[in-house]
């Protein structure tokens, strides 16, 4: 017994592509400004590493957030494809690729955001780093990480750029 596909109208993909966008878009600026701006103090380390300490599970939350929003990235590229496919299926196919490969960037951005927490938790195998010097080399991957995804100006002093506003 088999099943039928249920074909959907390009109108139908075309909102569901929209859907997706803002699933993508929203928790993706949640995790990212939000999250990140409530725990991170500018130009102080010891403050940040408090926050981050005391709102540990937030801080998670502000690294799970935005692979969330690349998994619905990810629909949202199968779903232009389809759109697209009766186009140019060469066009279409390259736009695939660098979409995904946009993803692929978006997720890898996260990783330096939760190295600043593997090193604030290191405790005794970073012993070579003072206290400070770890506070502030956290605070270099945070600026990595939102470096590495949002738009920037690099007047701080951390190494890393900061968004600008």
């Amino acid at each position: 017994m088999g099943y039928a596909a249920i074909e959907m109208t390009p109108r139908s993909k075309a909102r569901l592509a929209g859907v997706f966008e803002a699933l993508e878009g929203f928790p993706a600026a949640f995790g990212q400004t939000v999250v990140v701006g409530t725990l991170v103090v500018t130009g102080d380390a010891a403050a940040t590493a408090h926050n981050i300490a005391a709102n540990e599970t937030l801080f998670r939350l502000g690294f799970a957030i935005p692979l969330i929003a690349v998994g619905a990235h990810i629909v949202l590229i199968v779903l232009f494809y389809q759109l697209f496919k009766p186009v140019s299926r060469t066009v279409n196919l390259l736009a695939f690729v660098a979409m995904l490969v946009g993803c692929a960037i978006q997720a890898l951005a996260t990783l330096p955001y939760l190295g600043a927490l593997v090193v604030l938790q290191s405790g005794s195998s970073l012993t070579a780093f003072t206290g400070a010097q770890q506070q502030e080399l956290a605070m270099f991957l945070i600026g990595l990480s939102r470096q590495a995804s949002t738009p920037t100006s690099c007047s701080s002093g951390y190494g890393a750029c900061w968004p600008a506003t």
